[in-house]
C-alpha cells in the first residue's frame, strides 16, 4: 500500500473511536442486551449493533432465542 495523506487522516480518528467504544463498555445507558455469565451470573451488558457487526454466530443465537420467546 502506498503512502497517502488521506491514510493519516483516517488513522488519526482511531484513538477516539477506541475511546468511544471503551465508554460503551463502561456504561450501560444504551445497552440492549444483558448476558449473565458464570455461576455467579455476573452481568455483562452489550450492544446488539456491535455484536451484529462483530459476531455473526452470537447474533444467530440471539435471533433463535428471540423467535422462541415470541
Amino acid at each position: 500500500m502506498s503512502y497517502s495523506p488521506m491514510n493519516d487522516a483516517v488513522l488519526a480518528g482511531v484513538p477516539r473511536l477506541l475511546d468511544d467504544l471503551q465508554k460503551l463498555l463502561e456504561t450501560h445507558d444504551h445497552a440492549d442486551i444483558l448476558f449473565l455469565v458464570g455461576r455467579e451470573e455476573t452481568a455483562f451488558y452489550a450492544h446488539r449493533l456491535l455484536l451484529n457487526a462483530r459476531y455473526v454466530i452470537v447474533m444467530m443465537y440471539l435471533s433463535l432465542i428471540s423467535n422462541i420467546n415470541t
